[in-house]
């Protein structure tokens, strides 16, 4: 494959995908909104609840005591 097929490559994707680009910029934000909504509603998702640690370590016990 030369050089010249390479740029070749590059010319046409790039005056392919620069319009395209441009046209969907104002489509994007709505489909993945609209994707996030379908995907990651709450029916899909598990509460897991907040993770704390249970143990406090002996510096924290210090800590505490003296307030």
């Amino acid at each position: 494959m030369y050089i010249s097929d390479i740029v070749g490559i590059f010319l046409l994707c790039a005056a392919v995908m620069l319009p395209l680009g441009y046209l969907l910029r104002d489509w994007f934000p709505r489909l993945r909104q609209w994707l996030s909504a379908l995907l990651l509603s709450p029916l899909y998702l598990k509460s897991e609840g907040i993770r704390r640690r249970e143990s406090i370590t002996p510096a924290d016990a210090k800590h505490e005591q003296k307030h």
